[in-house]
């Protein structure tokens, strides 16, 4: 009888093979920053700032460019980032997911830390299960919403 082969007891290096890599959140400078950063790491949650990377005077375009090149999930309360161009264009296009958190932009950052926490998980979920890229509104309901209909006038490479 041969003596079984033996196992490695090395933990792997990333996720187990078909699941894929938790996101990684990033949040832009109309978000809440440090303090909602602060509430979502204890959680588990992998969180990159908007300060951290680029100049708070950095044009959207750009800082869009090379968040989506990332594959970060972007998260914004900038209801207004989505109707203007290029960033419409870009968030259409980009290989990535935009999540506007549509009602927050009126309530103060530290009441915005429950909430968010509250919408995290199916935010997780939607990005774990391959849906499409894209614009998505979260609603105070949770209810979330993905904008249809962008027809793109700009692409990453334009930038």
């Amino acid at each position: 009888m041969e003596p079984s082969p033996r196992k490695s007891r090395k933990p792997s290096a990333g996720p187990p093979v078909g699941q894929p890599e938790a996101p990684v959140f990033f949040i832009d400078r109309d978000t809440g920053g440090r303090v909602l950063a602060a509430a979502l790491r204890p959680h588990g949650y992998q969180v990159e700032l908007h300060g951290d990377h680029f100049d708070q005077a950095t044009q959207d375009p750009f800082w869009i460019r090379r968040v989506s090149q990332r594959r970060w999930v972007i998260l914004t309360c900038d209801r207004n980032i989505a109707r203007k161009e290029p960033e419409r264009s870009l968030f259409g296009t980009a290989p990535t997911h935009t999540f506007i958190l549509y009602a927050l932009s009126h309530i103060h950052r530290e009441e915005r830390v429950p909430l968010v926490l509250a919408v995290l998980p199916k935010l997780v979920a939607l990005v774990s299960s391959q849906a499409r890229h894209g614009i998505y509104r979260v609603h105070t309901s949770g209810q979330i919403e993905h904008v249809t209909g962008i027809k793109p006038k700009f692409r990453l490479e334009d930038f």
